[in-house]
């Protein structure tokens, strides 16, 4: 990661410009050196402390959501939580329809990003000492990978309950086929890794390109700041030749990497948008089906009150109405799960703050 790159594309250019008395090769190996090193301004600091100290609220909220249900719980309650997957079939569609457990799938996906993202951090503070980053970070994308897939998987999973109208006695009209359903729960966030993981191995690739041509573009200079005598660049054509041949390497391998880290940042801000438009929608339309559910109920109450209906009451709940969500007896376990609806904002904010 590089605060900035080099507009001049020959490197004869600063050498000529070096301050009398200096030598110019010194010179513009610590230019270069300048320009390589890692940002490590205090507000560069206090944000990662910032970043870090909500991770790590996060890691505890998702150690919580993953352990409690088993603590609080009776027997049987590790069985019903111990899977990924389960397959259930509806109606007349001959495909099931793939059902995640998203409270461990989420949490673990929370869980795996917040660590990848502290221990960045740990790399980040070692090496602001430094004189530039080296190819440790070119696996730094890899952290936004859980939260991206999670946070999708749980805005898809909020629309879809929220637009089956659970409310309407069970009857989902806009149910969607299995394998739709499947493409976009599995499918998505699987083609999601399969393409990042490629992004991320290719700017590897050229940040490890690029380590090499810088490496040997500073010892072109440190073998030439010998050759300067009194103010006279006494250099021969071919080892100008070769200097001038390894800085445009240079800048190349340069240009290639901040390419492909553009590539990547566009690619995550493009993956979260259907995210976030879901994950809106999905609450929009939950809200609205809860409030119509309600609204409903108290219309059929007046209605009845009027009437001068006679109803007992065991009679008038023999069969309760469906509910959106299955309350659960570990109100702490509920309450960290509800927590989950913070986790995407935070998640989109952290990945464009990375871009």
């Amino acid at each position: 990661m590089t605060n900035q790159t080099l507009p001049i594309r020959r490197i004869f250019d600063i050498i000529n410009h070096a301050p009398e008395g200096l030598n110019p090769f010194a010179f513009t190996a610590l230019a270069l050196e300048k320009i390589e090193k890692p940002p490590s301004g205090p507000i560069v600091r206090g944000a990662l402390i910032i970043f870090a100290c909500i991770q790590a609220a996060i890691i505890l909220c998702c150690v919580g959501m993953l352990a409690i249900p088993f603590l609080q719980g009776g027997v049987g309650v590790a069985q019903s939580h111990n899977w990924i997957m389960r397959r259930k079939f509806s109606g007349s569609h001959r495909f099931p329809y793939l059902i995640l457990n998203n409270v461990l799938v989420i949490g673990l996906s929370y869980l795996i990003g917040g660590i990848l993202f502290e221990c960045y951090v740990v790399l980040q503070f070692n090496t602001m000492n430094l004189n530039r980053q080296t190819s440790q970070f070119s696996w730094i994308e890899l952290m936004n990978l859980p939260a991206c897939c999670a946070t999708f998987i749980q805005a898809f999973t909020m629309l879809f309950i929220s637009t089956s109208n659970p409310s309407q006695g069970g009857i989902k009209r806009h149910l969607l086929p299995p394998p739709i359903f499947n493409f976009f729960l599995i499918g998505f966030p699987a083609i999601t890794t399969v393409v990042s993981v490629c992004l991320i191995v290719h700017k590897a690739t050229l940040i490890r390109k690029l380590d090499d041509s810088y490496s040997n573009l500073i010892g072109l200079l440190t073998d030439a700041v010998s050759l300067w005598d009194n103010g006279l660049i006494v250099l021969p054509d071919s080892q100008k030749d070769g200097l001038q041949a390894a800085y445009e390497i240079f800048m190349t391998d340069t240009l290639r990497k901040n390419k492909s880290r553009i590539r990547i940042g566009l690619f995550w801000a493009l993956i979260d948008v259907p995210s976030i438009l879901f994950y809106f929608i999905g609450v929009s339309t939950l809200v609205t089906t809860v409030y119509q559910s309600n609204k409903s109920s108290q219309v059929n109450a007046t209605a009845l009150k009027s009437d001068g209906l006679k109803i007992n009451h065991s009679e008038k709940f023999a069969e309760p109405p469906p509910k959106l969500l299955e309350t659960s007896p570990r109100p702490l376990a509920r309450s960290l799960s509800q927590k989950f609806l913070l986790f995407p904002i935070f998640s989109f904010l952290f990945m464009l703050s990375l871009c």
